[in-house]
């Protein structure tokens, strides 16, 4: 299915488990609830996509245009988001333990309440983001990231916390 345009598309609730989305365009599809487990979603577009609630455990994203994408509520436990592009992206208590966000753009994006355990920012660009209340903090890495104050480093303040 490369390249497949899916713009719009309700894919609410639909089994996408193991799909090759590869470089599909998903801009503003209805994706909240959908299983995306081990989906290939790599250079796939999907901006301004709803996903909240959606099941992306293991999805390879590599690349991939969520910029003003709804992750909120998402499962997106060891997902790979390398390069990836979330600017202005809702993860709202997302679930990113052990995600990938190396090199990633989330300018702007919102984390609160996510839990970020193990998930790796390591050069990702975290200008103007929200970790309001992120949990299980203290194993993730922040190698080289420029933090939400706008200066890199290998450590994040969130709330008067080094992380």
């Amino acid at each position: 299915m490369d390249g497949l345009d899916l713009t719009g598309a309700n894919l609410s609730h639909a089994n996408l488990v193991n799909a090759d989305l590869n470089d599909a365009i998903l801009a503003g599809a209805n994706l909240t609830h959908a299983d995306l487990v081990n989906a290939d979603l790599n250079d796939a577009i999907l901006a301004g996509a709803y996903l909240s609630h959606a099941d992306l455990v293991n999805a390879d994203l590599n690349n991939a245009v969520l910029a003003g994408a709804n992750l909120s509520h998402a499962d997106l436990v060891n997902a790979d988001l390398n390069d990836a592009i979330l600017a202005g992206a809702n993860l709202f208590h997302a679930n990113l333990v052990n995600a990938d966000f190396s090199r990633a753009i989330l300018t702007g994006s919102a984390l609160d309440g996510a839990d970020i355990e193990g998930a790796s920012f390591s050069r990702a660009d975290l200008t103007g983001a929200s970790f309001k209340d992120v949990i299980n903090a203290h194993e993730t890495e922040f190698d080289g990231a420029t933090c939400p104050d706008g200066v890199v480093r290998d450590t994040c303040y969130f709330n008067g916390i080094v992380r």
